[in-house]
């Protein structure tokens, strides 16, 4: 996920509104990497993290065990983060699988039906000798029959 809607009304009552600024942003710090990862808000096994992983995204474990209303620490080690946006994530992923289901529909290899002038030309082709006068050889391209001069210039047939 690579953004979410965040409601003015969410920051201003409930939990969030009465947290202090500095839990606003150990919360935005945990819903934007929980939103990166698309983990449904929670982190498992947050307990087990060292300092090196908590610094990647700004945070110390030590902050997020004295605990807050914002997130949780569960006894499995678990931290959870309220307020995040599941509906933003199910509605992603949702996006996501429809556009892969698209494009597999569109870009699949359907069997190659030769129209009935490719048909005509190709036998038409085939009886045409190899060689043409003036050293010229006949080579097949895709679907066009082009003339190489010895000395590398192309003519068209």
């Amino acid at each position: 996920m690579t953004h979410f809607n965040l409601l003015i009304s969410l920051m201003r009552v409930g939990p969030l509104g009465d947290a202090e600024h500095e839990e606003k942003g150990v919360w935005l710090d945990l819903v934007t990497f929980c939103c990166e990862q698309e983990n449904g808000g929670k982190i498992h096994n947050a307990d087990k993290w060292t300092a090196k992983q908590w610094a990647r995204i700004g945070l110390t474990f030590e902050r997020l065990k004295a605990g807050s209303p914002l997130w949780k620490l569960t006894q499995n080690g678990t931290l959870i983060v309220s307020n995040y946006p599941h509906q933003h994530e199910s509605r992603a992923r949702a996006q996501r699988d429809a556009a892969r289901r698209t494009n597999e529909y569109r870009w699949k290899r359907r069997p190659f039906r030769k129209s009935l002038s490719d048909t005509v030309s190709e036998s038409l082709s085939d009886t045409v000798s190899d060689t043409v006068s003036d050293g010229e050889e006949k080579v097949r391209e895709g679907k066009r029959m082009e003339l190489l001069r010895t000395n590398g210039q192309h003519a068209n047939a």
